[in-house]
């Protein structure tokens, strides 16, 4: 067994190297029912999911709200009106860390844009009934994102740090928030100074006017999930790597998971919410009100996810391209992996 990106799945399918065990999953009735809602909505069918979470929400700090004499905006066109409180403080609005330029396209800009587009359009560009990354709501949307560059209220650094250098803005009290997936709630847990960590807190990214869902849609999902390798297990060998694929997915591991604040794709029980750390709490409060999305960059292939859509979104926040060279630019790339 290993563990593998979605992204991945469809080359080693292809070349039958490993086993679609998610049918495996389902034919358990008692077994399948042990996964949260949407644990298996990729539609891949190879592989068995471990976690579940959001590839996007926004960690802020209130003390710096509060000396701006702001309040967290509901819209992106307000969030767009506050950057001068912030600047005029020396804070920067929204620090981001896309040096590796995974963290831009995959845990911002992919959830923006479902405030444009939704799992319908999605859907229809996958299976090609139509969509296409050309369509005005995808032009619309990659313009109001580079409004939102070009109104500064990223970091100049933004596309030369990573994450960790985000982070480390953030720890210094000189962004007012940041974006990232999830998994950041346990870093800043584990790493944010004590007094910074006091006047943190979760949020959704705001909606857009007139936009999609108000500001419920949010790219999430399993991620990455574990597949069997056909070649080095055998057909009488599967139900036993099935049986431990179940147990560190489900049941007591989910309940351990979350104990440790790491949410799984599976059902909990039992778990007492007040003895987590109250940022996570914060977090799985604000994770129930989210619909999730598929990831583009998880369940397309490499080739365009972690090829074009990357370099392509690094090069509309740089200014190199237009909303409209870049949806061409994927559309180009797409037709050229399907």
């Amino acid at each position: 067994m290993f563990l593998i990106k979605g992204d991945l799945v469809t080359t080693l399918a292809e070349a039958d190297m490993i086993y679609p065990v998610e049918e495996i999953v389902k034919a358990d009735e008692a077994w399948y029912a042990e996964y949260v809602s949407g644990a298996f909505a990729d539609g891949m069918g190879y592989t068995v999911p471990f976690q579940m979470q959001a590839n996007c929400c926004v960690v802020y700090n209130q003390k710096i709200f509060d000396e701006c004499g702001v309040s967290f905006p509901e819209t992106i066109e307000e969030l767009i009106t506050l950057i001068p409180a912030f600047q005029a403080k020396g804070y920067v609005t929204i620090g981001m860390g896309n040096g590796g330029q995974w963290l831009a396209p995959s845990c911002v800009v992919n959830t923006f844009m479902y405030r444009f587009v939704d799992s319908e359009w999605f859907e229809s560009l996958r299976a090609g009934t139509g969509a296409a990354w050309t369509d005005e709501a995808i032009v619309k949307g990659l313009t109001a994102f580079q409004d939102l560059v070009k109104a500064s209220a990223f970091n100049e650094t933004c596309n030369s740090i990573d994450q960790d250098g985000m982070y480390e803005l953030y720890y210094q009290e000189k962004c007012a928030m940041m974006i990232n997936g999830a998994w950041m709630i346990g870093s800043v847990i584990g790493d944010c100074p004590a007094e910074v960590l006091a006047n943190t807190h979760v949020a959704l990214m705001p909606a857009v006017e007139g936009g999609l869902n108000g500001n419920r849609n949010v790219a999430g999902g399993p991620g990455w999930d574990w597949a069997v390798n056909k070649q080095t297990v055998s057909e009488e060998k599967l139900p036993v790597v099935c049986e431990y694929l179940k147990a560190i997915t489900t049941g007591d591991y989910a309940n351990k998971a979350l104990g440790m604040g790491f949410f799984s794709a599976a059902k909990t029980s039992d778990v007492d919410m007040d003895a987590l750390a109250p940022l996570f709490a914060e977090y799985a409060t604000v994770e129930a009100d989210m619909c999730f999305l598929p990831i583009w960059d998880v369940v397309l292939p490499a080739s365009f996810g972690s090829g074009e859509y990357y370099a392509s979104t690094q090069e509309l926040i740089m200014g190199a391209i237009t909303p409209e060279e870049m949806a061409q630019r994927l559309q180009d790339a797409w037709e050229m992996c399907q």
